[in-house]
C-alpha cells in the first residue's frame, strides 16, 4: 500500500526482492537496519554505522559487552547474524587493568591495538602515525598502478626518460 496525497492505493503484492546491484537495495539495507537496531544504538554512548560496518564506542568494557549483547538480540529479531569472529575491540586509556576478556556466549571477542575502520587506521594509543604511514603506502601503490614503466625497477632508465 502506498500512502499518497489524494489517499491509499490498495495493497501491492511484493514477489520479487531487489535486484543485486541495484541503487535501492542498500538504501533498503540501511533503513531497515537503522529501524532493526534502533535500541541497540541507544544502549551505547556512541554508535557509528556505514552500510554493514559498525563501530560501538563506550566508557567501559561492562558497557561493551551489554551492546554487544543488546546488538545480537536486535539483529537476530530480524533474522541476521552477528558474526562473532569478526567483532575486535579497542581500549583507549582503559582503567581496566587486567584487561578482562569480553564474551558473546561463551565466543571471545578479540582484542586488537589498531583497526581498519572506513580506509582509516585507528590505533589504540590514540597515536596518527599508523594512519599516516597507511595513507602514504595506498597512495605510493595507486601511483605505481598509474605510472607503471616509470616505477619499474626493471624498466632501464634510458627507457623511462623517454616514455612520456
Amino acid at each position: 500500500m502506498v500512502r499518497t496525497v489524494v489517499g491509499e492505493t490498495k495493497s501491492i503484492a511484493v514477489t520479487e526482492g531487489v535486484h543485486q546491484g541495484s541503487v535501492l537495495s542498500p538504501f533498503l539495507f540501511c533503513l531497515v537496519l537503522d529501524s532493526l537496531t534502533e535500541a541497540a544504538q541507544n544502549s551505547a554512548t556512541w554508535t557509528f554505522i556505514y552500510a554493514d560496518d559498525v563501530a560501538i564506542c563506550t566508557d567501559s568494557r561492562a558497557h561493551l559487552k551489554e551492546a554487544l549483547v543488546s546488538w545480537k538480540h536486535q539483529l537476530q529479531t530480524g533474522g541476521l547474524v552477528l558474526s562473532v569472529a569478526k567483532t575486535q575491540f579497542m581500549s583507549f586509556n582503559d582503567p581496566d587493568t587486567n584487561n578482562s576478556p569480553i564474551s558473546i556466549d561463551g565466543q571471545l571477542v578479540k582484542s586488537c591495538d589498531q583497526y581498519k575502520y572506513l580506509g582509516s587506521m585507528i590505533s589504540g594509543s590514540g597515536d596518527l602515525e599508523i594512519n599516516i604511514q597507511h595513507r602514504i603506502a595506498a597512495a605510493w601503490l595507486k601511483w605505481r598502478e598509474v605510472t607503471g614503466v616509470r616505477c619499474d625497477k626493471r624498466m632501464p632508465v634510458k627507457l623511462k626518460r623517454f616514455n612520456l
